[in-house]
């Protein structure tokens, strides 16, 4: 799916952990003959590494003519430049494509849905009126654990950093996402039906090993 998706968007920048990075480079369908680029990544210019490079992942981008450059070091040059960077906002349109999200592709291949500066404003500013009755500010703390890959945790993501309230990322692992409430205390919680009914299931089975009493007490509170 990786392979179809840099050919498709024609993607030219990719920013990623030495691990993912390399992923991308070792994929089984992008392999071609040695010493040639393959053709999923002739658009490839350019990598920004999170972490430190590996000799590999330097060695391939070497061989494939890819940039590779330091996320740690890119904000150091930034930070320390004397110029004062301004972006005029007004030169991006509102139906410029804003990301492409890919479906599962679970019978064929798998679709780009382009969606627009102008889609995601609208459904920011629909998030915002809705949750009028609780609104969002500053003081909030947003956590994001559902997958970045789905629309529906990254309009969260940004509903809330356009009022300026703060994000926290979990760990990696949803069985420890407890340790990263404990953490992060959010305020706002987003979740799915098919997480809630895990929680769910699993609030039963340990309710079951508990005594009648017990189960009477607890669904009396429910």
């Amino acid at each position: 799916m990786m392979a179809l998706i840099l050919e498709q968007t024609e993607m030219s920048t990719i920013f990623g952990s030495d691990k993912c990075l390399l992923n991308v480079l070792n994929l089984e369908e992008v392999k071609g003959n040695e010493g040639e680029k393959p053709r999923q990544l002739k658009f490839l210019k350019n990598f920004i590494v999170f972490d430190s490079p590996s000799e590999k992942l330097v060695s391939l981008c070497n061989q494939y003519g890819i940039k590779l450059y330091s996320y740690g070091k890119l904000i150091e040059e930034q930070m320390q430049s004397t110029s004062n960077t301004t972006f005029d906002h007004n030169l991006t349109k509102r139906d410029a494509i804003f990301t492409i999200s890919y479906t599962s592709g679970t019978e064929k291949d798998p679709k780009g849905v382009m969606l627009s500066n102008e889609n995601f404003i609208s459904a920011i500013a629909n998030i915002l009126k809705v949750a009028g009755d609780f609104p969002f500010n500053q003081e909030d703390v947003y956590i994001s654990y559902l997958p970045l890959a789905h629309v529906f945790d990254r309009l969260g993501v940004y509903g809330v950093m356009s009022i300026g309230a703060r994000i926290g990322f979990y760990g990696g692992v949803i069985l420890k996402i407890l340790d990263d409430l404990q953490v992060l205390q959010p305020t706002v919680f987003p979740s799915v039906p098919r997480l809630l009914n895990k929680v769910y299931d699993r609030i039963q089975q340990g309710l079951q090993q508990q005594s009648m009493s017990k189960q009477w007490i607890f669904n009396r509170g429910i």
